[in-house]
C-alpha cells in the first residue's frame, strides 16, 4: 500500500495514482486531482475543490467540502458520496456505483452501465 499525503498550500494536481493507493489532501485548495486508478481511496476535506475526475474501478470518492463543480466520471463498483452544501454536477456514475448527495442544491445526476476495465499507472505528484 503506497500512501500519498499532500500538505502544501496549495496543490495544483495530484495525477496518474496506482492501485491501491490512498490520496489524502488537506489542504486550502486543490486545483485538480485526476485520475486515481483501481482500487485508489480518494479523500479530500478542503475548503475548495475544481474537480475531482476520473475515479476508477472499486476506487471510492468521498467529498466533504465547502464547494465542488464537477465529481465524474465514477466507473463500475464505486461509490461517490458527497456532503456539500452545493454540488453543480455528480455525472456519470457507471455499473454498480452508488450516487449519494446531501446538499441543498442537485443539478443531475446520471447513471449509465458501463464495463470498464481498471488500468494500472505510474506515480506522479504534480504540485
Amino acid at each position: 500500500m503506497r500512501v500519498i499525503s499532500a500538505t502544501p498550500k496549495p496543490l495544483a494536481s495530484i495525477c496518474s495514482v496506482t492501485a491501491g493507493a490512498t490520496v489524502s489532501t488537506a489542504l486550502a485548495s486543490v486545483t485538480t486531482v485526476s485520475p486515481v486508478t483501481a482500487g485508489a481511496t480518494v479523500s479530500t476535506a478542503l475548503a475548495s475543490v475544481a474537480t475531482v475526475s476520473p475515479a476508477t474501478a472499486g476506487a471510492t470518492v468521498s467529498t466533504i467540502l465547502a464547494s465542488v463543480t464537477t465529481v465524474s466520471p465514477v466507473t463500475e463498483g464505486a461509490t461517490v458520496s458527497t456532503a456539500l452544501a452545493s454540488v453543480a454536477t455528480v455525472s456519470p456514475a457507471t455499473a454498480g456505483a452508488t450516487v449519494s448527495t446531501w446538499s441543498l442544491r442537485r443539478v443531475t445526476v446520471h447513471a449509465y452501465f458501463v464495463f470498464s476495465k481498471p488500468t494500472v499507472q505510474f506515480d506522479r505528484v504534480l504540485r
